[in-house]
């Protein structure tokens, strides 16, 4: 068992006295405007969340999956929330204090290295993000985005991973730092190449190992 897989499993059953709330897919966890008083550490179930733009769906920032805290941002002293947060599956959540959440980093130190370690990988996720949207090709941000969700959240089905509840196109461009219809194209040329296939409740990726290989060679 891996150092990462303890301290989840640590945290989890840290974060089990707390209580369970549910969300269905598409509902909000919170909204923009929303007050800052509660964190949450997502059970089951993946999250996205985002900021107002110029349409009314608005921009995806960041895409979370299990085992994750979210909703922090009133340890920085803001009060009230700039970002939403919606479940993209059925979700389940843990719902803590701030001020619960603030003593419990003071009383446990390790619980409180690992709250920032993981604060870190998400500052981190967001200068990668970054990074690739100044040096990479548009293609190859989306069939990054591809590979990483079927490693993370994809059920292995044969050599095939099938992710249920795929982002819809113009949030993966929001997270790729892309146009809907450049996503369109792409994905529209994966599926033309047998590389992946989908539709809009799924997606799934033939051989990751292929896909791999066919955004390296285009990269070149």
């Amino acid at each position: 068992m891996t150092d990462s897989t303890t301290h989840l499993m640590d945290v989890t059953s840290l974060v089990e006295k707390f209580p369970s709330v549910n969300f269905t897919r598409k509902e909000f966890v919170y909204q923009i405007d929303s007050t800052t008083q509660k964190v949450y550490f997502l059970v089951k179930g993946r999250v996205k969340l985002g900021r107002e733009g110029e349409t009314a769906k608005g921009i995806i920032t960041d895409y979370l999956s299990p085992g994750t805290f979210f909703g922090e941002q009133g340890l920085n002293g803001i009060r009230e929330r700039i970002e939403f947060a919606q479940a993209v599956d059925d979700v389940e959540v843990k719902v803590i204090k701030l001020n619960t959440l603030r003593e419990m980093m003071l009383e446990n130190g390790a619980f409180a290295l690992h709250f920032t370690q993981m604060m870190s990988q998400k500052l981190g996720r967001a200068r990668e993000r970054w990074h690739s949207q100044v040096h990479d090709y548009a293609r190859t941000r989306i069939i990054n985005f591809i590979v990483s969700e079927a490693k993370e959240n994809g059920r292995q089905v044969g050599m095939e991973r099938l992710i249920m509840n795929f982002l819809a196109h113009h949030e993966i461009a929001s997270l790729t730092g892309s146009s809907r219809q450049t996503v369109t194209i792409v994905l529209n040329e994966l599926r033309s190449k047998n590389l992946i296939y989908f539709d809009r409740k799924r997606l799934l990726v033939r051989d990751i190992d292929t896909l791999v290989q066919a955004r390296d060679e285009s990269a070149n």
